[in-house]
């Protein structure tokens, strides 16, 4: 646990420059919250650091030592004011190449283009990292994708740093509210009655380790797409550095991959046709039509469902649809 989210700072919460205090929650309150610029709020601390002493000069006639410490004391920059309070959590900066999320140094000697190489034999990704800008006569050139790691250990610490985190703990249920189930945790297991799974192959972890290793060090893309289909779609993952992880019992199917990005996915761009890797045009020239239905009976299913809900006869119904057949 890292002693700094616990440490008080005495010289910003002594009850003596309380004023100071008051200035910081302001400046903090129209800047995180209210979107103030950082320009702005430097404009806004030196505007109040004018009426502090102003204040001070009315009140005493003159400005004595401990108040011209006061006025020293009360930051220039909001920046500073961030740093005062630790909001602002700890991350390590990385340059992130854009095709196949290689981390490389946030420094200025990272190469213009990726080197990473997926297996022994594979040619280097050689995507662009850097993106050149010129404003003026200035020119310059910035990472084209970053990342963001904040370290586990210190989020853990922010967290239990939390003033009511011990009230949360203590308040969580060890077992269930009642009888009724309102959510996966009630229960013990996960039971769904319509499935056997006494009669699927178990699979073995040690097996799955070895698989895992086998695609890792594979030397090509063919050979472990090889392996990925023998294996029956077993690949490397960085939780098997853990001698205690079970990728048999362990496994939680994530219902965003699974489900928004692999079923849904699918649907809307392979039955759909609809890909944002083709560009809108103006309706010149032909497009290419979805392969499992083609646009035609779209439109005809959605004409045949809108009439569906129109208050027509049955015989009225029967002649349109026969119209639109024909047609």
């Amino acid at each position: 646990m890292h002693k700094e989210y616990f440490r008080v700072q005495s010289e910003l919460w002594d009850a003596k420059v309380a004023i100071i205090q008051a200035s910081y929650v302001l400046v903090l309150l129209l800047h995180l919250i209210y979107g103030l610029p950082k320009r702005a709020s430097r404009v806004l601390l030196a505007g109040l650091r004018c009426i502090i002493r102003l204040s001070l000069k009315y009140g005493n006639n003159n400005l004595g030592v401990r108040d011209q410490r006061l006025l020293s004391q009360l930051a220039r920059d909001p920046d500073t004011v961030l740093r005062a309070f630790n909001l602002d959590p700890s991350v390590a900066s990385y340059i992130c190449c854009p095709e196949c999320y290689a981390l490389y140094e946030d420094t200025t000697s990272a190469p213009s283009t990726c080197t990473f190489r997926s297996t022994a034999e594979s040619a280097p990704c050689n995507a662009k990292l850097w993106r050149d800008r010129k404003i003026g006569q200035e020119s310059s050139r910035t990472p084209v994708r970053k990342y963001l790691h904040q370290s586990l250990k210190q989020w853990i610490g922010r967290m239990l740093s939390r003033s009511d985190i011990q009230d949360y703990l203590d308040a969580f249920p060890q077992d269930p509210s009642g009888p009724a189930m309102k959510d996966i945790f009630d229960g013990k297991v996960l039971h769904i009655e319509n499935l056997d799974p006494g009669t699927w192959p178990a699979r073995d972890p040690t097996t799955h380790r070895r698989s895992a290793e086998e695609w890792q060090t594979a030397k090509s893309t063919d050979e472990r797409e090889a392996i990925f289909t023998r294996t029956g779609g077993i690949r490397y993952s960085e939780l098997l550095r853990l001698p205690y992880w079970n990728p048999v019992l362990f496994v939680v199917i994530d219902s965003m991959h699974n489900l928004y990005l692999g079923i849904l996915k699918n649907h809307i761009r392979e039955v759909w046709g609809i890909s944002v890797d083709i560009d809108d045009g103006d309706a010149t020239h032909a497009r290419k039509q979805p392969r499992a239905l083609t646009l035609r009976r779209w439109l005809m299913l959605s004409i045949v469902s809108f009439m569906e809900l129109l208050p027509h006869s049955k015989n009225e119904k029967s002649r349109a649809m026969a119209s639109l057949r024909r047609s």
